[in-house]
């Protein structure tokens, strides 16, 4: 397989970093359909309180997110590390911190919990039809 350009490797790295911020922003909305089809279709993920029961589909993975309970939160993700592997897998990392709060009534942000959670994600993603996706996302 032929070496990637430094601009193909800097266009790949830059795709998956914005899946990653643009997974926060979906996940801050509850925009459950769109954070599963951030996945590729046999995707994986594991959640940081749970990362013992992953979530295989995106099917599965959809269930899982809208089975969530009710709630507001405000992820933070930041040293997103990219490293491209081929034209078509990635892998990648990057500290999460997580300031959540109980669902408003009046659409307000609620007060929120003043201990944010603080984990880590470990990242595989996969180039399908021309777009980058989650193949494994572990918390």
């Amino acid at each position: 397989m032929a070496e990637l350009t430094d601009l193909e490797r800097l266009l790949a790295e830059n795709a998956c970093t914005r899946l990653v911020n643009d997974y926060a922003f979906a996940s801050d909305a509850s925009d459950y359909e769109r954070l599963a089809n951030m996945y590729a279709e046999d995707g994986v993920f594991a959640r940081p309180t749970m990362p013992d029961k992953p979530i295989t589909g995106r099917a599965e993975i959809l269930k899982g997110f809208q089975a969530r309970p009710p709630s507001t939160g405000r992820h933070v993700m930041t040293n997103i590390v990219i490293t491209v592997v081929s034209a078509t897998e990635a892998t990648g990392e990057c500290y999460i911190v997580l300031y959540r709060g109980p669902a408003p009534q009046d659409g307000a942000l609620p007060a929120m919990n003043p201990v944010p959670l603080v984990g880590q994600s470990k990242d595989h993603f996969v180039k399908v039809d021309g777009r980058w996706l989650f193949k494994a996302r572990h918390g």
